[in-house]
C-alpha cells in the first residue's frame, strides 16, 4: 500500500485537474515518440525515463488500496 499524497479533495481541485490532462498529453505524446521514431539506445532511454517520471507523478491522483475498499 501506498501512503496517498493528495487528499479525494485535493484530486478535486481544479488546478490539480488541469495539471493532470496537461500530463496525461504530455504522456501520449512521448509514447507516441517512442513508438515511432528510431532512436539511439541513449535517447530511448532517456525518453522511457521521462515516461517513467510522468507516470510517477500522475500515480499521485491514483487511489491507495485503502480508497479502494470504501
Amino acid at each position: 500500500m501506498k501512503n496517498p499524497i493528495l487528499t479525494p479533495h485535493e484530486l478535486a481541485e481544479p488546478t490539480w485537474l488541469k495539471l493532470k490532462k496537461h500530463y496525461e498529453n504530455r504522456l501520449d505524446e512521448l509514447r507516441r515518440q517512442n513508438d515511432s521514431e528510431k532512436l539511439g539506445e541513449i535517447e530511448t532511454a532517456r525518453l522511457r525515463g521521462r515516461i517513467k517520471e510522468i507516470k510517477f507523478f500522475l500515480d499521485i491522483g491514483t487511489p491507495t488500496d485503502e480508497e479502494d475498499e470504501d
